[in-house]
């Protein structure tokens, strides 16, 4: 069974366009690769130390040391790689999940509520990182940042959470328990 998908004509000239910048910037670091290593051979050629000024100036008798950089090759990119630039989806779900998130704008307020009704429905039942449909229980569990999250996004570090869990509990615990600045009643007071 072969995988094969068919992209709208805007989906597809978007592709065109970033694959061709992909081209213009390989061909730009290319262009720099070989400047830098013509200059860097101008450099270090022998001839040209002997063209330049400061070789034939009788105040200095050392040379200065030149500092020969060494450049790696890139590794070529071909078309294959370029065509890969974007992840192609993984599943035919995710094709459709990710398709079924693009709407036309609404052309009155009507469409504009009934979109915003479903989104926020859709919203507690589904992964608000992955988006992926969440079991029952997990919809009920919330996340300080008002969304919800599978198992898997649901720790701070997994979704990126703004939220600092551990400033929070310690000013809880601040607000929860004061404290006493005259010392309380368990130390003895002098009269």
């Amino acid at each position: 069974m072969e995988y094969t998908t068919t992209w709208s004509p805007s989906k597809q000239m978007e592709h065109e366009l970033t694959r061709n910048k992909m081209k213009h910037l390989l061909r730009n670091r290319k262009k720099k690769h070989r400047t830098i290593l013509s200059d860097s051979n101008h450099i270090s050629s022998p001839d040209s130390a002997s063209d330049s000024p400061s070789a034939n100036s009788p105040s200095t008798s050392v040379s200065s040391p030149v500092a020969s950089a060494v450049y790696e090759q890139d590794p070529t990119i071909t078309d294959k790689h370029l065509k890969l630039f974007f992840d192609p989806p993984e599943s035919l779900e995710e094709l459709e999940l990710a398709q079924g998130q693009m709407t036309l704008p609404p052309s009155n307020m009507e469409e504009l509520l009934r979109l915003k009704q479903e989104r926020i429905k859709s919203a507690r039942t589904t992964c608000y990182f992955c988006h992926r449909r969440l079991q029952l229980t997990e919809q009920q569990i919330q996340c300080l940042c008002q969304e919800i999250f599978c198992k898997k996004h649901r720790p701070p570090v997994a979704h990126n959470c703004s939220i600092d869990y551990k400033q929070t509990g310690r000013s809880k615990i601040n607000k929860e328990n004061p404290k006493i600045l005259e010392g309380g009643y368990h130390k003895a007071r002098e009269e």
